[in-house]
């Protein structure tokens, strides 16, 4: 009598333990989604697909939202063909336990990258193209070549990533092991002391420009590395970037420093080797966009400052 007490005691607490377990709350849903902070930059050229992960994702329902309408109810999305501009999208997920939402914008622009410019047979770069332009897409980026005394200015564009060598045959690399985002080709600015080199836009638009990805040159690196006085805070290397109106007038600029020694700390000292995203939006619309180097060497005697640098991922809003 008393095992069959035992034993119902038993069963009873199993299944009250059971129904606890089945009756457990699951907790609401949360999306989660790796972004830049200031949301996604999409090329209006290609396609972008979103892949929010969700937590407790049971027996969901979804719902993409711009400007108060749904325009999906998929999980991921895949932004095409919105055009130039600034939209703001909101993503939600609601199950029986709740619902989360998060705010994803996403800019469309144009993304001007160097992969599509082809360089001459057995070569790694192209600094002499014809009519003395590079032109892709609405993008024109001016060139002087000297074929008599193989010498050249402006622009060019590049794939190699030698960082050791001093010698002027490797005028053409960054002091990196790639283009910017791990691209294959990037841009190479060489100053001339009497042409104004620049980026102009072969429609005869103005653009309002996001950004550019500098870098400096490995010749450019190396000759700082080697020369900048640290204990001095007098030497820098500094990049201004002015934009042009439609009639060639300069309307504002910009400056960057790619290597700045001027700081009382060595700590603060610093010599760019690294891709760097340069604003340009406080430009304005412009015409076109011209570069000018300048250094504390500028007017040595002895040091020469070479006046290259690198460049990759001019992004335009409109």
């Amino acid at each position: 009598m008393k095992l069959n007490f035992f034993i119902a005691i038993i069963i009873i607490v199993f299944i009250g333990f059971s129904c606890n377990k089945d009756d457990k709350a699951i907790p609401a849903p949360t999306i989660y989604l790796s972004m830049p902070e200031q949301g996604f930059d999409v090329d209006i050229d290609s396609s972008f697909i979103i892949e929010p992960k969700i937590t407790y994702d049971i027996s969901s329902s979804y719902a993409w939202i711009l400007e108060d309408e749904i325009i999906s109810t998929d999980k991921d999305f895949t932004f095409f063909d919105y055009g130039y501009g600034s939209f703001d999208f909101t993503f939600t997920v609601t199950t029986p336990s709740g619902v989360d939402s998060m705010f994803i914008p996403i800019y469309g622009i144009d993304f001007c990258t160097f992969e599509e410019i082809e360089f001459p047979e057995d070569s790694t770069y192209h600094n002499s193209p014809d009519n003395g332009f590079f032109s892709f897409k609405y993008i024109q980026l001016s060139n002087d070549y000297n074929g008599n005394y193989i010498d050249w200015s402006g622009f060019a564009v590049s794939s190699e990533t030698n960082q050791s060598s001093y010698a002027i045959s490797n005028q053409f690399s960054v002091y990196n092991n790639s283009g910017s985002d791990d691209s294959d080709k990037f841009g190479v600015f060489k100053q001339s002391d009497n042409i104004n080199h620049q980026i102009s836009f072969s429609d005869g638009q103005a653009h309002q420009l996001k950004s550019i990805d500098v870098n400096n040159s490995t010749l450019a690196y190396l000759t700082m590395n080697e020369g900048f006085k640290r204990r001095d805070t007098v030497d820098f290397f500094r990049l201004t970037i002015s934009s042009y109106d439609e009639n060639n007038m300069v309307k504002d600029s910009i400056e960057y420093y790619l290597a700045d020694y001027r700081y009382p700390r060595t700590s603060d000292k610093f010599i760019i080797s690294t891709w760097k995203t340069v604003d340009l939006s406080a430009l304005g619309e412009v015409n076109a966009i011209g570069f000018k180097l300048a250094s504390s060497f500028d007017n040595d005697t002895v040091y020469t400052m070479p006046n290259y640098f690198c460049f990759d991922n001019l992004k335009i809003n409109n």
